[in-house]
């Protein structure tokens, strides 16, 4: 979570995306800004969606994988 980082009044939320032996690939975030939301709120409600997302994106990441399609 990043709070005020890159301006003021901005939060933000990111979950990793690795490949099948562990090594980071990429990263998925969401920003928002704190009038829309709170940093609770980010980690109560977004978070979990997020991390959904991530997974389904990982489950595609190893099937490319198994697939020998990836390059990662």
């Amino acid at each position: 979570m990043a709070i005020d980082e890159l301006e003021d009044g901005t939060l933000s939320i990111a979950v990793l995306l690795s490949e099948r032996r562990g090594r980071v690939v990429a990263a998925m975030s969401v920003a928002s800004h704190r009038s829309r939301n709170s940093p609770e709120k980010m980690k109560s409600d977004v978070l979990p969606l997020l991390r959904g997302a991530a997974d389904r994106v990982h489950d595609i990441l190893r099937d490319f994988q198994d697939r020998n399609w990836t390059v990662l």
